[in-house]
């Protein structure tokens, strides 16, 4: 990695796939046709309903409970290594004891459920509801509408966002989004919870 430390995310992101295969087998990338029945461009889902009508046979998404938002990323845009809905805190050595000790009290219980080790000094803490899995759907095309702003995963995956073009993964999974180097990205961004 040419004397390059590697992200912390990355790291448990990786470990979290090699440990738990499934969220790998989650990942499903295709294009709207694929993935909604009766939808097949961009513009048919951005005005947004709860009734998505997913294709998904094997995976329970329960649909009134969903974040919804467009969003349109421009030069200079990028997102580092990152969970959906997560922050990354640094350990507070009493917050630590109360976790490992599993105290009972109420604010320790619900700091332990949303925080997780990533290492010896950094936690993925969720300062809110944990999302369980996030839809991306790009309505622009890499190198056409704009360059850079590729979506990459930590096993290594890259993603050069097309129209249309829909990814779906376990919200646990880090990634991370390149930076645009000009134009403008346009994309759908649905969180499951």
């Amino acid at each position: 990695m040419s004397g390059k430390k590697e992200n912390i995310l990355k790291k448990y992101s990786l470990s979290l796939l090699e440990n738990n295969h499934e969220i790998k087998e989650i990942r499903k990338i295709g294009y709207i046709k694929d993935m909604f029945n009766n939808k097949n461009d961009y513009e048919e889902l951005k005005d947004f309903s709860k009734n998505l009508n997913l294709k998904f046979n094997n995976i329970n998404l329960i649909q009134n409970d969903v974040i919804y938002s467009i969003k349109t990323n421009i030069t200079g845009d990028f997102m580092k290594w990152h969970c959906d809905d997560a922050l990354i805190i640094n350990h507070k050595s009493n917050l630590i004891q109360n976790i490992e000790k599993n105290q009972q009290n109420q604010q320790n219980q619900q700091n332990q459920q949303n925080q997780f080790k990533i290492s010896d000094k950094k936690c993925l803490y969720y300062p809110n509801k944990i999302p369980k899995y996030s839809l991306i759907i790009y309505g622009s095309t890499y190198n056409k509408d704009f360059e850079g702003g590729i979506l990459e995963f930590s096993d290594g995956t890259k993603i050069k966002p097309e129209r249309n073009l829909c990814v779906f993964f376990d919200s646990r999974e880090a990634h991370y989004v390149h930076k645009i180097k000009s134009g403008k990205k346009e994309l759908i961004l649905i969180k499951f919870f």
